[in-house]
């Protein structure tokens, strides 16, 4: 678009949710989505993670904790308007990506925020993939793993360190 370059991440696995032969739709480029209101913490996913942020959401449902759900679709351009509604209305953020977390979609959304003037009284927990070697396993055997799954989400913290040093905090 524009004579730009622009690059697409086609992840593993199966699509869910629709039927990949019918239905297509223009998405505007550099937009995001709702796909649940809440009111006590923001989950804000970055790609096929998403599909496991319904199951954290009904266990944080019965725990008491009413969270909603934005799909973010795209890092650059990051959707500036949806990211000002969240931040205007949520003290609590919690992004989840399945891509490395140190410098990915949940660093983009930090960093935003920072710029933005926003950051100040939101406490953002970022969950991805740590930079060390994951061993084999089936996407949900490793999501569970490295604290993403949807029980990582509920928790929203990344795991504890391991010995290697790494699994450090949110921001």
């Amino acid at each position: 678009r524009a004579g730009k370059p622009f690059a697409m991440r086609y992840p593993r696995g199966q699509a869910t949710g629709m039927d990949v032969r019918e239905g297509f739709e223009e998405i505007p480029l550099g937009t995001g989505r709702w796909i649940a209101d809440g009111e006590d913490v923001c989950i804000v996913s970055y790609g096929a993670i998403g599909n496991y942020v319904g199951e954290a959401r009904q266990q944080l449902a019965e725990a008491g904790v009413s969270a909603a759900h934005v799909d973010l679709r795209f890092v650059k351009p990051i959707d500036a308007a949806l990211l000002t509604d969240v931040f205007s209305r949520f003290s609590k953020v919690l992004t989840v990506e399945d891509g490395v977390r140190d410098g990915g979609a949940g660093s983009a959304v930090v960093e935003w925020a920072s710029d933005a003037g926003m950051i100040s009284g939101t406490e953002v927990v970022r969950l991805g993939l740590p930079d060390t070697f994951i061993e084999h396993g089936s996407q949900r055997q490793l999501h569970d793993e490295v604290g993403i799954g949807p029980d990582g989400t509920r928790r929203g913290r990344p795991p504890a360190r391991r010995p290697d040093g790494d699994g450090g905090g949110g921001v």
